[in-house]
């Protein structure tokens, strides 16, 4: 929720004036990582959006939600896409209604929303850690990776 994202400050503002009070939730600090699992571990839906810069890629909190065992609502991102099935790994939105429909239906269908926390979380946990990462950029330069990595 930066101001240096007219998106996503776009989406606070609009979701601030349809829904008094939910904002009053958010506040812009820095966590330890420890904090930050906590949280998406507990909550019910984390909303992930990507800031414009991340255009051909995907930020970080993809992989950090999902290994934590979180549910995540997030935005239409080809990369995102590549890598995880929509509604079996996570759920995407392309736009704030669907963002908002979506919610709801998440928070009305807990044992659906689990189950997808559940496989995302597997998948993240079995081909998507750093070491994973790191092959796939050695790879990518036709490097052969260590083996301990």
């Amino acid at each position: 929720w930066t101001k240096g994202d007219p998106a996503a400050w776009a989406l606070r503002r609009r979701i601030g004036r349809e829904h008094p009070g939910f904002l009053d939730v958010f506040h812009n600090v820095r966590l330890t990582y420890e904090a930050q699992n906590d949280i998406y571990n507990r909550s019910k839906i984390n909303v992930n959006t990507h800031r414009n810069e991340s255009a051909g890629s995907c930020n970080t909190r993809v992989f950090e939600i999902l290994g934590a065992g979180g549910f995540q609502l997030c935005d239409g991102n080809p990369i995102v896409e590549e890598h995880f099935s929509t509604g079996e790994h996570l759920d995407i939105y392309r736009n704030v209604s669907e963002l908002e429909e979506k919610i709801l239906y998440y928070l009305r269908h807990e044992n659906e929303r689990r189950k997808v926390a559940r496989q995302g979380s597997a998948l993240t946990r079995a081909e998507h850690r750093f070491q994973d990462r790191v092959r796939a950029i050695l790879s990518s330069l036709e490097i052969k990776p260590p083996k301990d990595v």
